[in-house]
């Protein structure tokens, strides 16, 4: 059908710029018996590069890069394992959601180990600061299920 405009019609044409994005990351882990009782010394680190290209971010996620540290430490004949963990984020979008804006999150906590890595849970307190923004604290709750 043809299309007819009045003075009150209004055309819109809508284009959306796509381009590419691209990611990359590093992983390192280190478990390791300390003594001969049972306790274990593991140690996890990454760093990770978002490129959602030039102005690319969503709600989501933004530009940039984050390192993740953690270590801890298996309790000899126990099934605890307390760990301290750092992140830092540095992100180009301050209006994205606040687990992903720019700044540094202290985590402390405890892995129990009902079941090997089968049944785990963890309990673990969590501080962030951001550059944007309020910071804040968390008090945090998980199960890990394998069946």
């Amino acid at each position: 059908s043809d299309l007819e405009s009045d003075d009150t019609d209004e055309i819109i044409i809508s284009k959306t710029d796509t381009g590419s994005a691209s990611h990359y990351s590093f992983d390192v882990n280190y478990d390791t018996p300390i003594g001969d009782n049972g306790g274990a010394l593991t140690a996890y680190a990454s760093f990770i590069e978002y490129n959602f290209g030039e102005n690319g971010s969503s709600s989501a996620a933004a530009t940039g890069n984050a390192f993740y540290g953690q270590l801890g430490y298996l309790i000899p004949k126990t099934k605890f394992q307390p760990y301290a963990a750092y992140q830092n984020r540095n992100y180009n979008n301050p209006t994205v959601l606040a687990s992903q804006r720019a700044g540094n999150t202290f985590n402390l906590g405890a892995n129990y180990y009902v079941a090997g890595h089968n049944l785990k849970f963890t309990l673990e307190y969590l501080k962030s600061s951001f550059e944007t923004g309020d910071d804040t604290s968390q008090i945090r709750f998980q199960a890990h299920i394998s069946i």
